[in-house]
């Protein structure tokens, strides 16, 4: 049987199938054009999310700098009126004032608080005012005990507050002043608080105040100070000895009185830094021997020796250690004072100083063999050694006669190594 086909219905058919493939890459084109239409619409909302932010962090920056530049133009108004009083004052009681309020502001003043401020201005006014009648700034009333107080107290709350302006003080003459203060007393107070701040100089700037003469002129007057006060000297004493020069040997040998007089006072804190200040000089001086023994005399040798003997330097740990330091320092810059040390039976001091750091005082010596198997023995033995026994031991060392280095020695010594193997 025949079928019969409809034409218009296959002619339907093949144009619908003809023309499927231009719909497909109709509606490719038209998704694609949408896909890039939608993208670029993403990163046009991105790049104006960017935009905005790096408008905003621009905003706050220069919000930013313009707070600091207004700080910083509020700190300059402040401490502008008070400079200008102390210029321009012919009045003590307007000068007292100008000072008490700057001195006031210093005490809360911060790093912060100071920028925009001059300070070298500061520092030139306030170095000048605490000179006394030696002051050179014309308009300035200069040699008032309160003046110049409360001027080293400026200068001592600005060293606090800012602790780089140390270099801006040195550089207009901070420390001549300063001596110059405690060289030739008038007031105690302002000695006592040019004191505070040459020893807060003498941080940094050591080398600086050595030059200066500042060794002999925290030491000069020592005794009419209060204790506490004393060990501000002496903490400037120390501080000057670690950084003195060779050239300096004439204020070494002033300290060095002093320093043997208060290394046995009763203060410990006192003996302690005291004996650190001569350990420091001798040890600067230690490449003479000549040099070491004019510091170091015999009869100070003997003090220190007595000292061990008689346990007054055992009750503080750093002032025994500061003295047998010295003794190793001394023995080996100068034979000489190594064969005093030895008349003056050194050796059985050094063995009652290994035997009260070394040796449990509740462990009689016949029971020592016993008391090394206990576990408590064991526990304490692996404990470091105290540092007093190194240095006696380092003494010992120092105390020994040394070997000639010659041929004749080294040959000796080759032949007995020889033997030895």
């Amino acid at each position: 049987m025949d079928v019969d086909v409809d034409d218009s219905d296959s002619e339907h058919d093949s144009s619908g199938s003809s023309g499927s493939p231009d719909s497909d890459k109709h509606s490719t084109d038209s998704d694609s054009s949408s896909s890039s239409s939608s993208s670029s619409d993403t990163d046009g909302e991105k790049s104006s999310e960017h935009g905005e932010a790096s408008d905003t962090f621009g905003q706050v920056r220069l919000f930013e700098l313009g707070l600091g530049g207004i700080s910083r133009m509020a700190n300059a108004q402040r401490f502008r009126p008070l400079l200008s009083t102390l210029n321009d004052a012919v009045d003590e009681t307007q000068q007292l004032v100008a000072l008490q309020e700057l001195a006031e502001l210093l005490s809360m003043a911060t790093e912060e608080s100071l920028i925009g401020v001059d300070i070298g201005d500061f520092a030139r006014v306030l170095i000048n005012l605490g000179g006394g009648p030696s002051g050179d700034l014309a308009g300035l009333v200069a040699g008032n005990a309160n003046v110049m107080l409360l001027a080293c107290r400026c200068l001592s709350n600005l060293l606090e507050a800012l602790p780089l302006s140390g270099s801006t003080l040195l550089r207009h003459g901070a420390v001549d002043m300063l001596c110059g203060r405690l060289l030739d007393i008038e007031y105690i107070d302002v000695a006592e608080q040019a004191l505070s701040v040459l020893a807060r100089i003498s941080r940094d700037f050591a080398a600086r105040v050595c030059e200066a003469g500042g060794l002999s002129a925290c030491l000069m007057f020592l005794d009419f100070f209060a204790s506490s006060t004393q060990h501000t000297a002496l903490t400037c004493a120390v501080n000057c000895a670690r950084a003195i020069s060779s050239d300096q040997f004439a204020q070494a040998a002033d300290a060095v009185p002093v320093l043997e007089r208060t290394m046995f006072y009763s203060d410990p804190k006192t003996v302690e830094l005291s004996c650190a200040a001569l350990l420091h000089l001798v040890t600067a001086f230690r490449s003479s021997p000549e040099r070491t023994e004019r510091l170091v005399s015999a009869d100070l040798l003997q003090r220190i020796v007595t000292s061990f003997r008689s346990g007054d330097s055992m009750h503080h740990d750093e002032a025994s250690v500061a003295l047998l330091r010295l003794l190793v320092v001394v023995a080996t810059a100068s034979r000489e004072r190594a064969a005093q040390l030895l008349g003056m039976a050194i050796i059985p001091t050094v063995c009652d100083i290994l035997s009260a750091q070394c040796v449990d005082p509740h462990v009689a010596f016949g029971a020592v063999d016993e008391a090394r198997n206990t576990r408590q023995y064991r526990q304490r033995s692996a404990v470091r050694v105290p540092e007093p026994a190194w240095e006696a031991l380092r003494l010992v060392l120092a105390l020994l006669p040394r070997l000639p280095i010659t041929s004749e020695s080294l040959g000796h010594m080759e032949v007995f190594v020889c033997q030895g193997n």
